[in-house]
């Protein structure tokens, strides 16, 4: 995303943990992600912000909700941009970009990025990978996040006494 023009804000988050840089671990798990068919070690949240908030405000507001879900215990990306271009009208429409491991945090264990996406070892815990929250694939994941997200962005738009949004249209 660092190469997007309307690029407002990028953050890498939890990688000064590790001993691997976001670019090195997002590009082997897309590789990853290409030799085995069915694994993709994490997932992206695309999120509307709203436009009655400056780039600042929304930059807090993202960031405030990431560390609400993934805290210190997962990798993540963020990244805002706001393409102001929408069919043949011209209009800011600011969203957020959310790319985050499946695989959790173990801070017992150091791990280098091959190690890091191995699959995890029952067994033998420091033989294998990080273990993967299976829990963040699942719909209720989303569904429950897509809520979280209703009360966070409802919280600032009532502080300014704007429109609320609703989840499931996000209106």
């Amino acid at each position: 995303y660092s190469n997007r023009l309307d690029l407002i804000y990028k953050e890498d988050i939890n990688f000064d943990k590790l001993n691997f840089s976001s670019k090195e671990f997002w590009k082997k798990s897309e590789d990853l992600g290409v030799v085995a068919i069915n694994y993709r070690p994490y997932k992206e949240f695309q999120i509307s912000l709203p436009k009655e908030l400056t780039d600042e405000e929304n930059i807090q507001l993202i960031k405030k909700f990431s560390l609400e879900i993934f805290g210190e215990n997962y990798l993540y990306t963020l990244a805002i941009h706001s393409p102001e271009q929408k069919g043949n009208k011209w209009e800011k429409q600011p969203h957020a970009h959310i790319m985050f491991s499946l695989k959790k945090i173990d801070p017992n264990i150091d791990r280098e990025i091959e190690h890091f996406l191995k699959p995890y070892n029952y067994r033998n815990v420091k033989k294998g990978g990080c273990k993967v929250n299976r829990d963040m694939s699942k719909r209720e994941f989303l569904e429950e996040k897509r809520e979280l997200w209703e009360l966070f962005i409802n919280s600032e738009l009532e502080k300014r006494k704007l429109p609320l949004v609703s989840k499931d249209t996000l209106e």
